[in-house]
């Protein structure tokens, strides 16, 4: 099986391109592949397939297994993909990649004839908690936070709602993974969820 690793703001995923390839387990793929020891390492799988309404379908596996819908860091990098290895015409600007969540329009920008950079359109946010709902994440007591989801879920603390978040920006890398772990897999979201830790810096 021929494969790409690619990764957007760290964000890093094993790409396999189902127009030449085919996978009969993407589950147990996804599980062996993304191990960072003993497979290529990675947050999951990400299939590139046909796709009946757009230039391609985006499938998304997570390093555990589970199926999810959008990842926007992988849809600009399946962007990159289609137009690097010749599956839209080189003369485009824009990419159409379907996903379990509706088709999504990615802008693409270029250096030296290859796509440097991509922008996508996740579309409108919905609110999906009340605002604000409050939660206790370890040692963090009565968190304020706002539910978001883009085609995928995402919990937002803002700083200055949340005093002990504090100087959260100061952390050293393996502090704030540890404390993003106690995030991800909160009882709250039995699905998991995607955290983001906002400071407002100034209105500019």
């Amino acid at each position: 099986m021929k494969f790409t690793k690619m990764q957007g703001c760290g964000n890093d995923y094993v790409y396999v391109n189902c127009f030449e390839e085919k996978i009969n387990d993407p589950v147990e793929l996804a599980k062996k592949i993304s191990d960072r020891h003993f497979g290529v390492g990675g947050d999951g799988v990400i299939l590139i397939l046909p796709s009946e309404k757009a230039d391609a379908f985006m499938q998304l596996y997570n390093l555990d297994g589970s199926h999810d819908y959008m990842c926007g860091n992988g849809i600009r990098c399946v962007a990159k993909y289609v137009y690097d290895h010749g599956i839209i015409p080189h003369d485009r600007t824009h990419t159409l990649i379907d996903t379990p969540v509706g088709v999504r329009d990615i802008e693409l920008f270029f250096d030296g004839g290859k796509v440097s950079s991509a922008t996508v359109n996740m579309g409108p946010g919905t609110i999906t908690t009340a605002i604000p709902e409050k939660i206790d994440v370890g040692e963090f007591h009565g968190l304020n936070f706002l539910g978001v989801n883009v085609g995928n879920d995402h919990a937002v603390y803002f700083v200055e709602d949340n005093p002990s978040l504090q100087g959260i920006h100061t952390w050293p890398n393996d502090t704030f993974a540890g404390a993003g772990r106690f995030f991800e897999t909160h009882s709250r979201f039995p699905d998991r969820i995607n955290s983001e830790f906002i400071e407002i810096i100034s209105r500019n």
